[in-house]
């Protein structure tokens, strides 16, 4: 992202021109961890416009997809002016991101329904076959994100993580043994529905408990005798989700990598957590790993953290796909904010 400063020489005294242009390139940076990947090249325009011979008038716009969002103000020192209205033009563009992330997230359950709607009549016809292309090709069409939760689960397994640090099993076997119980599973129950893909997420959790059971007792002697430290768990992993974070961008639908992005948004869950202003004011400017102390979280609370804040999954959805109560997944979510919260005093504001 790049910014445009019209008519900086009207900024009097002149020696007040670089701290007006220094406050533009400190909210840019906001802007540009915000929009990261935005699927649309963006230039922030500044235009100072001189009132009189002591106040200004500033305004600052940027033209997302479906909206140019425009921000005036006026006053007597100009770098005070275009700092109120370059913070408000960051919360206009935040709440814009979320609009236009529900309009995403709508268009593409309409084609999650499409897609199904097509593939299942064919399923039927090939129930018997765990190896079906046709499943393989509703997966990956319709929840290229299904593969990606799989192995972040698996990241959560001990034992299953040890046994691939040994080369005894492999994640894509895990992985494939998942989808194929998938399959099996779905094979019973081919009836199309908007909700039909909801059910793998539970359903994968469960088979993933079956393997590590299964596991842990064929390989008993090699999961028993030492145990992974909290940092090779940390690496491994980063290792297993570095190369299946990334979500296929289909040619339909180009803005897969931003609005569906396996990024969270920092000051968002402070907010939904009551977070004070004062943290809010110095998450901005924060560094801390906010994935990191996601996947530190409790298994079922790192879950629904990743279906809400990633997936975009709203409530109903994670209860009917954990299999669960609505109230239930709102208590794991809460405590998960809560537990964030506190991580990231810690981390980064000891004082508080």
């Amino acid at each position: 992202m790049e910014y445009n400063i019209q008519h900086l020489h009207l900024i009097k005294p002149a020696n007040q021109q670089p701290f007006f242009e220094e406050e533009v390139q400190k909210k840019l940076k906001r802007l540009k961890k915000m929009l990261n990947h935005y699927p649309k090249e963006l230039v922030l325009e500044i235009f100072v416009r001189g009132e009189g011979d002591d106040e200004y008038i500033i305004t600052a716009s940027l033209n997302m997809k479906s909206k140019e969002i425009v921000v005036k103000e006026r006053g007597r020192k100009a770098v005070i002016v275009v700092n109120n209205v370059l913070d408000r033009l960051i919360s206009l563009v935040r709440e814009q991101v979320h609009v236009e992330r529900r309009e995403y997230l709508q268009k593409r359950q309409y084609r999650l329904r499409q897609v199904a709607e097509k593939l299942l009549p064919g399923l039927r016809h090939d129930a018997k076959k765990p190896e079906s292309s046709a499943f393989a090709n509703l997966i990956n069409t319709t929840l290229p994100e299904l593969k990606r939760y799989i192995k972040n689960r698996v990241g959560k397994k001990p034992a299953l993580l040890q046994l691939i640090k040994k080369n005894v099993l492999s994640i894509r076997d895990i992985v494939d043994e998942v989808v194929a119980a998938l399959y099996a599973e779905f094979s019973n129950n081919t009836e199309a529905t908007d909700k039909w893909a909801l059910s793998f997420y539970f359903l994968a959790d469960q088979e993933i408990d079956k393997l590590n059971e299964k596991y842990k007792k064929e390989f008993r002697s090699q999961v028993s005798t030492e145990q992974l430290t909290k940092q090779e768990m940390k690496d491994m992993q980063e290792d297993l989700t570095a190369n299946a974070d990334f979500i296929p961008i289909l040619t339909e639908e180009l803005d897969e990598q931003f609005y569906n992005a396996p990024n969270y948004d920092l000051k968002e869950i402070l907010i939904d957590a009551g977070a004070e202003q004062e943290i809010l004011n110095l998450a901005e400017a924060d560094d801390a790993d906010i994935g990191q102390l996601v996947r530190e979280l409790p298994e079922e609370q790192e879950a629904v953290m990743k279906m809400y804040y990633i997936y975009r999954m709203d409530i109903p959805e994670i209860a009917q796909a954990k299999q669960t109560s609505e109230s239930k997944v709102l208590k794991w979510l809460k405590d998960a904010r809560e537990e964030l919260l506190h991580s990231l005093k810690q981390h980064a504001w000891p004082s508080h």
